[in-house]
């Protein structure tokens, strides 16, 4: 298990986790390409939360396996790496969980949301506001986790970044597809 906390460049590691950050940010942009097909319907904001899921994801993993290949002190240990792809795990089981509750099963996941007889409204994710409050205190519970002194010092800010995306992810997806429908535009 020395290995988990071994500092020292590791440019394989940092190789392998570069290219899954490629793959996420690939996943993510033909997830929103997706969401684009649906427009205005609960399948569009699912579709568009886990492009932003996949997005924080591939960002996370970016700055770990950048660490990783340049050991960099502390974030450069395999420990984050694994950190990292634990949360991506279980930021896609909770995607998986959330598609067969709330979707899966809708015939109507592919209509436009609006109301009868109401003018056409926009739908639109409120997913990443609860992502806000929870990277916030994800992002503070790593920081004062990995301070072992009272000043602020920049390794422990890169680790609170990799908190705060980590904990955006999860609650992105575990609350998807949460939304509102806009007020209608008006004509001048």
């Amino acid at each position: 298990m020395d290995w988990l906390l071994a500092d020292g460049a590791q440019p394989v590691l940092g190789a392998a986790a570069a290219t899954a950050a490629g793959l996420l940010a690939v996943g993510a942009f033909a997830l929103r390409r997706r969401a684009d097909r649906f427009d205005n319907s609960v399948l569009s904001v699912f579709l568009s939360d886990a492009g932003t899921v996949l997005g924080a994801l591939a960002v996370t993993l970016a700055v770990v396996s950048a660490a990783l290949a340049f050991g960099v002190e502390g974030v450069g240990t395999p420990l984050w790496l694994v950190v990292t792809v634990v949360g991506a795990a279980i930021a896609g089981g909770l995607l998986v969980w959330r598609w067969r509750a709330e979707l899966a099963s809708q015939a109507n996941r592919y209509r436009p949301v609006t109301p009868t007889g109401a003018p056409e409204r926009r739908i639109v994710s409120t997913a990443w506001e609860i992502g806000i409050v929870a990277a916030g205190g994800a992002g503070l519970l790593t920081y004062m986790g990995t301070a072992d002194h009272r000043f602020g010092h920049p390794l422990h800010w890169i680790l609170a970044v990799v908190g705060v995306l980590l904990g955006y992810a999860l609650c992105i997806g575990a609350v998807t597809p949460r939304f509102r429908l806009q007020s209608p535009t008006r004509k001048s």
